[in-house]
């Protein structure tokens, strides 16, 4: 399925005959209607019950079922404009940028609304000004005696900006917490990690790692390790100069089976790597002037040269200073 930022239509297109086969026109609703849309935006979708979730503007989340093609409900309080599932399939996660919020829906059956199953998670924080939560990354926690696993939640912040001192940086909460927790109204937890530049900024997390992009006080990344400190918490390990205003952010494997990179179905859940992978730090930023850098700090894959079998590659350590990653970046350009 299909929407257009702001157009109050949500589209379904048969990728066999490549043709539009159906459509939802919210277009039919007044104001006043329960199922009123003044426009899509951000679009999820659930396996769990198969029904996609389309935020509407300011007026909150449709919830369409694909098998029968009909509105199930509108979820009023579910304002924002991104809409994601959780890896495990559990939960449908929208980003409330506006409203400073995270609100977290749970699938039921088909035909039938998804619940609100815990109260929205505040994207504020005391003695501090950050927020305005814009994109999320899941990074999945071991299950151990006390605990059934789940997933940490980081969100990018995006204010305040520049040339603000106080640093935006990311929030996170875990699903386990809200689960032990489920009529607590949460919190987000702070972890200061520079400043972006812009409505948007991006976050991706894998293997042991979280990063996003970051404008202030420099140009870089800033690299998370999503359990390493005290008590399992995520502590902010390294911030990395790179050219001006970088945008994107990639991760990229760096261990691979003799000299192949590993398979789709070699995959595991620690973020799309090869079973018992380590995740190497290949940075791609996108600068505002265009142009696209690849800091390779680490490789994917090697093929054999000269037809001799090439050794597999050793993790190198990461730059930290910002010396060294300025200088990476300019043998790169």
């Amino acid at each position: 399925c299909i929407v257009f930022d702001d157009q109050p239509f949500v589209f379904e297109i048969d990728l066999i005959t490549h043709q539009m086969v159906r459509r939802w026109n919210f277009t039919e609703y007044g104001t006043s209607h329960p199922f009123y849309c003044p426009g899509t935006h951000g679009i999820s979708y659930s396996r769990v019950n198969r029904h996609i979730y389309a935020t509407c503007s300011s007026v909150g989340l449709v919830e369409i079922d694909i098998v029968n093609f009909g509105v199930v409900a509108k979820h009023g309080f579910a304002t924002g404009g991104q809409t994601y599932e959780t890896r495990d399939e559990k939960y449908i996660v929208v980003i409330d940028k506006a409203g400073n919020a995270v609100h977290v829906l749970k699938p039921g059956a088909n035909g039938q609304a998804s619940s609100m199953v815990f109260p929205s998670v505040n994207a504020t924080f005391p003695g501090s000004s950050a927020g305005s939560p814009d994109k999320v990354a899941f990074h999945p926690l071991q299950a151990t005696t006390t605990s059934s696993g789940g997933y940490r939640m980081f969100f990018s912040l995006t204010q305040p900006q520049p040339p603000s001192i106080v640093q935006s940086g990311m929030g996170w909460i875990d699903t386990t917490t809200l689960e032990a927790e489920s009529t607590v109204t949460h919190n987000l937890r702070f972890i200061q990690a520079g400043s972006i530049i812009g409505r948007h900024r991006q976050i991706h997390a894998g293997g042991a790692y979280v990063a996003t992009p970051m404008h202030a006080p420099f140009s870089g990344v800033a690299i998370v390790e999503a359990e390493g400190g005290a008590g399992g918490v995520p502590i902010l390990r390294w911030t990395v100069s790179t050219n001006l205003s970088p945008q994107r952010v990639i991760w990229v494997p760096n261990a691979y089976t003799s000299n192949e990179c590993p398979a789709k179905d070699e995959k595991d859940d620690s973020g799309g790597l090869s079973t018992g992978a380590t995740i190497g730090i290949s940075v791609a930023v996108i600068v505002n002037v265009g142009a696209l850098l690849a800091l390779m700090m680490y490789c994917c894959c090697k093929k054999p040269v000269g037809g001799k079998k090439v050794e597999e590659v050793k993790e190198s350590s990461v730059v930290s200073e910002n010396s060294k990653a300025e200088k990476s970046v300019q043998s790169v350009v």
